[in-house]
């Protein structure tokens, strides 16, 4: 073959590479690997958070899953989780995200695992936490800023006009009426009620056995094996370990699943509004 003859096999061999790279690449959009790790380490939300809050987003936790899902080179996922939890919403879906995962899926909780971030991680089919992390706290609670008293000081007047009667519940310039707080706190108990409920079936447990636990509290990773909270003491190894065994993984590739911030996550904090949060 002479030089030109050469030249026209390369670029037909390079132009082949290109065209095969970016069908690859659209039909595996994460890197080679058959374990992919995705991170839970802040806050979960619906959608992420402003300029100084680091948020973890439940959309983008679930369009990850969804990726190991549709991708035929990742054979299982650990949720590697250092969170003390979030909205109730945004925890929620995770949590239906990952009993509808089909491969097998692992938690490893770091330092913090708990009230939504443990939801998350009692619906996985395994749970490896430290010794030391913090395990546990669940519960419910709602929270807003109210600023009656600010406005009685400075002799100002709220009006308000709605109809009917409960329509401004959780107005910032007022205090909730013994009637409103006794439907908050309904509201709250039914929720409440309802978690604890889907830990115990996540956890094999029953709701006697869970409810002693289930008291809003933190505990230690050696006193969340001992009820029954998580399945091992460990770390990183532990759970990849326990990954392996359950996928039938003979040699295991780590995908680190990247975050990327975009401009507009990080202007979206400037003009936040007034929220009610139920967080978990």
């Amino acid at each position: 073959m002479n030089v030109r003859e050469v030249t026209s096999v390369f670029l037909i061999l390079l132009g082949f590479a290109i065209i095969l790279g970016i069908t690859m690449g659209m039909l595996f959009p994460t890197p080679y690997g058959n374990i992919m790790v995705i991170k839970i380490d802040s806050k979960i939300q619906s959608s992420g958070g402003g300029l100084l809050e680091a948020v973890t987003s439940s959309e983008d936790i679930i369009e990850k899953l969804t990726e190991a899902e549709k991708n035929p080179l990742v054979e299982a996922v650990i949720l590697d989780i250092n969170s003390g939890g979030g909205t109730s919403v945004a925890s929620y879906e995770i949590v239906k995200a990952v009993k509808a995962f089909n491969k097998p899926i692992v938690s490893l909780i770091r330092e913090v695992g708990a009230s939504g971030a443990y939801w998350v991680a009692s619906a996985t089919d395994y749970i490896v936490a430290n010794d030391f992390s913090f395990v546990g706290s669940i519960g419910v609670t709602m929270d807003y800023l109210e600023y009656s008293g600010l406005l009685e000081r400075f002799n100002v007047t709220y009006v308000n006009l709605s109809y009917p009667e409960h329509k401004s519940i959780f107005s910032e310039y007022r205090e909730l009426t013994p009637d409103e707080r006794l439907k908050a706190e309904s509201w709250l108990k039914t929720l409440y009620e309802r978690l604890v409920s889907d830990i115990a079936l996540n956890r094999n447990m029953t709701i006697e056995e869970l409810r002693p636990y289930a008291n809003g509290s933190v505990f230690t990773g050696y006193e969340a094996i001992e009820y029954g909270l998580i399945d091992e003491l460990g770390g990183f190894n532990e759970a990849l370990n326990k990954t392996i065994t359950l996928a039938n993984i003979t040699e295991p590739m780590i995908i680190k699943s990247k975050e990327t911030i975009s401009l507009l996550d990080l202007l979206s904090g400037i003009n936040n509004e007034k929220e009610i949060t139920l967080s978990i």
